[in-house]
């Protein structure tokens, strides 16, 4: 289990959206990738083959036969034909092509930790690449879970990457605001692994529904996205959800208080590095804001 929580909640946020597709569907992705597949392939054999795909493997029918012959001189196999396959090109084809196969899934590249800083920085950000640039309270993604090294390598720039939505939502049971789904376990993660400093964009939603304040007719929400600066002498930047715009003056006096707070943050002298403390800042600002939105539209119910 990881220090983000529940396993099964969070991994799951790493698995293929939506989980292993069907054969019928595997079958027709492998073959329009122009890999020569069949139907009554195994389920597992043809979602390793679809993983070829997703990391952007060579198809070897795709290749002539002077480049497999290459292929598998360079991979130093050695191999023997049978006098079938001697006699029928397609037959010593189809072997070549096993084998090199066989091979890609066998290939171990053990000196990772030897490359050069800024390759492995490159490769990192190549892995995360396909990840949804707002990601709503994950587990660390797997390549932070091989070892130590990689883990303080990964991190920092998985953080530093990414956009994170934090949603609080209004509790009766409490009377008060609680992180929604398993943002607690999340900032819990954060503030144990020093990940908090390296955030530099989250967005946070402060939401109280319908009936939950007094006189409200509709559900209140406040939303503002957060861009803490990179590099001395920038400044942090807030910017309000489109529909919190429509308050107008509401919304001016939300926005010269946040600016307000990343302010003082950059004037820190460990720079733009976020703090819980911050985080309970962003919170009150969305809570005071849905505040003054149910008195304001208590006053108009009541006018």
């Amino acid at each position: 289990m990881d220090s983000f929580g529940s396993t099964n909640t969070n991994d799951n946020y790493w698995k293929a959206r939506g989980g292993r597709e069907d054969k019928t569907r595997m079958v027709a992705r492998l073959r329009g990738a122009g890999y020569g597949v069949s139907k009554h392939a195994s389920s597992d054999a043809l979602y390793n083959m679809t993983l070829r795909i997703d990391t952007h493997q060579i198809c070897y029918e795709q290749c002539s036969s002077a480049e497999l012959l290459k292929f598998k001189k360079d991979h130093n196999v050695s191999m023997t034909y049978s006098d079938m396959q001697l006699k029928d090109p397609r037959a010593m084809r189809m072997a070549l092509e096993t084998v090199l196969y066989a091979v890609d899934r066998e290939i171990k590249f053990e000196r990772f930790r030897g490359l050069p800083a800024e390759q492995r920085n490159s490769i990192y950000e190549s892995a995360m690449a396909h990840f949804a640039d707002q990601l709503i309270t994950p587990s660390v993604p797997p390549l932070a879970r091989v070892c130590k090294q990689l883990r303080s390598e990964v991190l920092p720039l998985f953080y530093a990457g990414h956009s994170f939505l934090m949603e609080y939502q209004f509790s009766r049971t409490t009377g008060e605001y609680r992180g929604s789904g398993n943002l607690s376990s999340f900032l819990m993660a954060l503030a144990n692994n020093d990940g908090l400093r390296h955030i530099r964009r989250l967005t946070v939603k402060v939401i109280a529904w319908q009936g939950v304040l007094h006189g409200p007719r509709r559900h209140f929400s406040s939303q503002f996205d957060v861009a803490l600066c990179g590099a001395e002498g920038e400044r942090s930047s807030c910017e309000l959800d489109h529909g919190q715009r429509r308050g107008l003056a509401l919304s001016a006096a939300m926005a010269r208080k946040l600016q307000y707070l990343l302010d003082q943050i950059d004037h820190r002298d460990d720079g733009s590095a976020l703090t819980m403390l911050d985080l309970r800042a962003f919170r009150q600002v969305g809570e005071e804001e849905i505040l003054i939105q149910s008195t304001h539209d208590m006053y108009f119910v009541l006018t």
